[in-house]
This record gives C-alpha cells, sequence and structure tokens, in this order.
C-alpha cells in the first residue's frame, strides 16, 4: 500500500556519536573531539576499545567550581554524580521513562525503551554546553551511543538535552540517528534530521529548541526528485485524485517539495487500519507544494493540474510565496539567521 512509502519517509531514525575519558571544565572548549555534529562515524578517542567504553562518570575534584555558572555547576554534579538527578517526563516521544535519574539511570533507559536493538547497552558518553536560543544560559548536551549486541560495529547515536529551571534538571529533548537518517544539531538548539528515503526521496526534518526549553517543531520536508512532469506524486493525493504520476531518469525533470507544519506523529503503529487512514487523511491536509526544475528554478504546474488542486484544496506555492512563507515560520519561533548558522557542538569525553 502506498501508506508503506510515507510511513517510511516519516518515522525512520538515524546516525550520531560519543566518548570517553576524563575531561577538566576548561578543557571543553578546545576538546580534542571537534567533528561536525552528530553524523561523524566516531567522536572517540584512539584509546581501548570503544564497545565497552560503558558510562562513565567526570571527576568532580578536577573541577574550577568558581568558573562555573550555576546551571553549570549543577550540570557537573549531575555529570560527576554528586546526589543531582534529572527529571523525565512522561512522554512516549522520547526514550526515557518518566522519573528521577542520574546518568547512569538516564542513559540505560535508552537501552531499555529503544525499539531498534533487542540486546544492547550503552558504549560511550559525552558531553557539551551549548546555549539554546543565544539567550546566554547554558544547557547540557549529552552524547552516547547504543550497541547492538547482536550484530558487529552496529549502533544507534543518541543525544540528550538537559536544562536547568529553578535549581533542578529536567529532560527536554531526545534526538537518535540510525541507518541512513543523520541528526544535525548546532549550539543554539537548531536541528536538522534527514536522509534518503529512496533514490527519488529525501526527506527533512528541521527542530528547534528555544531559550526556554520547548522544542519546536519548525517544519518537515520530502523533496521528490526526478518526476516527469511538474505535478504532486500520489503518495500526498487523496485516493480520488491518484494520477499516476510519471518518474524519469531523464536529465530534464521536476521535483515536487512537500512541507508540512504539523509534526508527525503516529504513536501507534496498527498496520493500516481505519484508525491510521483517518491520521493520515487529516496530516495530509496540512501539506504545502512547491515545484522546482532540475536547475531549481521555481516551476508551477500547468494550468489544468493548478485548477484541479485548486478546487481540491490542495495548496500549491511558487518560490518567492514559498520563501516567504519560510520566513514567517522562522519568525514564529524567533529562528534567526545566527541561530541557523551558529557552530555545530564540540564534544568532551566523560
Amino acid at each position: 500500500m502506498r501508506y508503506n512509502r510515507i510511513l517510511l519517509i516519516l518515522v525512520l531514525a538515524c546516525t550520531l556519536t560519543a566518548c570517553k575519558g576524563n575531561k577538566k571544565a576548561s578543557d571543553s572548549a578546545d576538546s580534542s573531539l571537534t567533528e561536525d555534529s552528530l553524523t561523524v562515524e566516531t567522536i572517540l578517542d584512539n584509546e581501548g576499545d570503544n564497545n565497552e567504553a560503558g558510562i562513565r562518570k567526570g571527576n568532580y575534584e578536577d573541577i574550577d567550581v568558581s568558573l562555573l555558572t550555576e546551571e553549570e555547576k549543577l550540570y557537573w554534579e549531575f555529570l560527576c554524580d554528586k546526589g543531582v538527578l534529572v527529571e523525565t517526563p512522561l512522554s512516549d516521544r522520547m526514550l526515557s521513562s518518566e522519573g528521577s535519574y542520574d546518568l547512569e539511570g538516564l542513559l540505560n533507559n535508552l537501552a531499555k525503551n529503544n525499539d531498534n536493538f533487542s540486546n544492547c547497552h550503552i558504549g560511550d558518553v559525552g558531553y557539551a554546553f551549548i546555549d539554546c536560543g543565544l539567550d546566554g544560559e547554558k544547557e547540557l548536551a549529552i552524547v552516547c551511543k547504543l550497541y547492538n549486541d547482536t550484530v558487529e560495529n552496529d549502533y544507534m547515536p543518541c543525544i540528550f538535552v538537559v536544562k536547568a529551571y529553578d535549581g533542578k534538571l529536567s529532560l527536554i529533548d531526545v534526538e537518535t540517528s540510525y541507518g541512513k537518517y543523520n541528526t544535525v544539531m548546532n549550539q543554539a538548539g537548531y536541528i536538522v534530521y534527514g536522509g534518503d528515503a529512496n533514490e527519488k526521496i529525501h526527506h527533512e526534518t528541521i527542530k528547534y529548541i528555544d531559550k526556554d526549553g520547548v522544542v519546536n517543531h519548525v517544519y518537515t520536508k520530502d523533496a521528490n526528485t526526478g518526476l516527469k512532469n511538474a505535478e504532486i506524486p500520489d503518495d500526498y493525493l487523496p485516493d480520488d485524485m491518484l494520477d499516476g504520476q510519471e518518474w524519469t531518469d531523464s536529465e530534464k525533470y521536476f521535483e515536487c517539495d512537500v512541507y508540512n507544519f504539523e509534526d508527525y506523529y503516529w504513536h501507534t503503529i496498527k498496520d493500516y487500519d481505519d484508525e491510521y487512514k483517518k491520521y493520515m487523511d487529516n496530516y495530509r491536509k496540512g501539506y504545502l507544494f512547491s515545484f522546482k526544475n532540475q536547475s531549481g528554478e521555481s516551476q508551477m504546474p500547468d494550468e489544468e493540474e493548478c485548477k484541479k488542486y485548486d478546487e481540491n484544496g490542495l495548496n500549491c506555492l511558487d518560490g518567492q510565496e514559498l520563501e516567504d512563507v519560510l520566513k514567517s515560520r522562522n519568525e514564529e519561533f524567533g529562528i534567526t539567521d545566527d541561530i541557523v548558522n551558529a557552530d555545530v557542538i564540540k564534544w568532551s569525553s566523560l
């Protein structure tokens, strides 16, 4: 069924990284673990067996507490197992269970609640202080690898973001990567998750953690490349509008970019029953369509197609309209160029 493809595009999970060894707080700025983003193959020093690194805690005695802000001190007490716990919410969007956890307990929740590996362990742990929203207040990012015990060199990287609120720590986000799908988070909390669903479709999700620790879904985008005509692929049309669109391997082709501002969330996969179909029918109402040719120039469907789309409430935008809509979306969440272009996270080992 064609829902198979939509589901593949929207819910695959992705690749990231982690580390070992103790670091002082002052080492964070010039850490040797400077790989760009979460898409790296490894962020470990060349010491020992990465797979067996385990969950290591920081050494509090190595830290000059006088150099830390109040929230950084709290983060270090958590990293060094000094009695500070992190509160996790009740949310099946996060790979954790509700409760209060130390570092080891928090990360082991990933192993317990993940759907990818039945036998697994946390292999490596790293940390960084980031500044979501660029307001000057620090958040703690923790990176780790979840190793598959049944397949050699198979692992799922994961990043946790923890924020201090009135002297207490809360888990505000969990990002994962696996397979062909990669997650990139920068130091301002701007997140890009994407990968190729197949040779014709590239999926991308943009999220943003703002200064208050709210994770905002900015948009999802499917770039459908290689269309013979500027038209909407069947996967995004209601049943009574299926067109049987054509694809081409020619050098002359069109791309249909499909945007949605709603966060795709089918929390209980029940094959493709009526409940899922109702969910998808409602989700489809949020689609925005934009087209371009092989040179990247804006291209609208022909007059007959545009009329049909308009009569059925399908929103097709030209290049300028799309640019205005995305600009407005960024302004809604306070996303500036400085936030989008902030440096990628530089991880330090624990």
